[in-house]
């Protein structure tokens, strides 16, 4: 039996590929209790978690799943579980215990819709080499979960699974119809001289398994889920990096404005001075509430 495996990334995520250009290495950022923005406006809480379809968790005699919760909205057909990640070093296991097998990550020229570093700094930016150490470690640098994508294909999602609802029921689009640049919250830049782009808010990854269930499993806890393809097709699983559900009603929102984004400088070797976040271009509509985004490192010979 052979099926599809679909990662879904969304938040405060960093990617960085490898030198070779066929491998990427994700990291979600700690930003559990932020604090203050450079502007002085709060941060919001992120919670790094795992979401997925209770219907596709594999229950057997004697496998022992890692805790997770369980909720249904009343906006959703199927019960969604919760893994909530604490500095795990994750793996994609199939169900015959082996780590997924290398092999060439092809990335779509969609990615580049996922804000880069080296568009928005002119040397881009690069990660803190503690961040590939001891799995032990990962906390101590500011990591939440690592995971190392290959043998498979990555680019933008725009899909609407797992995609968020406003308070009106709408779903908020992973990618967003304006264009944004990017600048400090209180700069007065010259924003014709600013790289522009749609942002694509989620990253998806899809590779083959060829056993009947996959692990994603974290290598430094010694726990993870099973999963099995309920529809006979797919496992699609959300890792995410955002504020918890109903946390954002809570505080003044901006639809033009990401302060959070500078929670993305965290991993950087060398923060830079000017921590710039998306801001929307003044000849471009207003969208939904703008999702949390991640960025894209300067390659790393050890992702």
């Amino acid at each position: 039996m052979s099926f599809r495996l679909r990662l879904l990334f969304s938040g405060l995520c960093i990617f960085v590929p490898n030198n070779t250009g066929d491998r990427v290495r994700v990291m979600l950022v700690d930003a559990r209790a932020p604090g203050n923005a450079s502007n002085d406006k709060a941060h919001v809480s992120h919670i790094p978690a795992v979401r997925f379809k209770m219907n596709d968790l594999k229950e057997s005699e004697g496998n022992k799943q890692a805790k997770h919760y369980i909720h249904h909205s009343a906006k959703e057909k199927l019960s969604q579980g919760m893994w909530v990640l604490n500095g795990d070093d994750l793996e994609i296991k199939a169900g015959n215990g082996e780590e997924l097998a290398d092999g060439k990550l092809n990335i779509d020229k969609n990615f580049s819709l996922v804000p880069m570093a080296k568009s928005i700094y002119n040397n881009g930016l690069d990660i803190k080499d503690d961040c590939f150490g001891a799995s032990t470690d990962l906390k101590k640098v500011g990591v939440m979960a690592r995971l190392k994508l290959k043998n498979g294909d990555l680019g933008a999602y725009n899909g609407e699974s797992f995609a968020p609802q406003d308070n009106y029921g709408n779903t908020i689009p992973y990618l967003t119809k304006g264009k944004y640049y990017f600048s400090t919250p209180s700069s007065k830049e010259d924003v014709a001289s600013l790289h522009k782009q749609q942002l694509a808010t989620c990253v998806i990854f899809e590779t083959i398994i060829n056993t009947e269930t996959v692990e994603l499993f974290s290598a430094n806890h010694k726990e993870g889920l099973v999963f099995y393809p309920s529809n006979g097709e797919s496992v699609e699983i959300m890792i995410e990096n955002g504020p918890p559900p109903g946390l954002e009603d809570a505080r003044p929102s901006s639809k033009i404005m990401d302060v959070d984004f500078e929670l993305v400088y965290r991993l950087a070797k060398n923060c830079p001075e000017e921590m710039r976040v998306p801001i929307l271009c003044e000849s471009e509509e207003a969208p939904v509430p703008l999702l949390c985004s991640g960025l894209v490192y300067n390659p790393h010979d050890k992702a």
